[in-house]
């Protein structure tokens, strides 16, 4: 079993709590509710959570030095660096 502090995406990218992470007993109607009040309207609580989510999307779009692309782009780029190091043979085959 692995330990995280949390468990939305979000908030693994973030490192802290930026959205609300509602699960099994308290994912209910009440706990949604009271979360939705303090963020539909425009006030604090909401403008935080929108300059937090914007630094994760910046942060999952491009580092400095790195490919353009962002994140998915990244990804497969290492996965590809470690299955030509483990299956050379494979992956140059495999290439059209």
């Amino acid at each position: 079993m692995v330990k995280v502090p949390h468990v939305a995406m979000a908030n693994l990218i973030a490192g802290k709590r930026v959205v609300p992470e509602l699960i099994q007993r308290d994912f209910t109607p009440a706990n949604i509710i009271q979360h939705l009040k303090r963020l539909l309207p425009d006030g604090p609580d909401r403008e935080s959570m929108r300059v937090e989510l914007a630094v994760i999307r910046q942060a999952l779009r491009a580092h400095p030095g790195s490919e353009p692309g962002g994140a998915i782009q990244r990804v497969a780029a290492v996965v590809q660096k470690e299955l030509e190091a483990d299956f050379p043979a494979a992956v140059q085959t495999a290439q059209p």
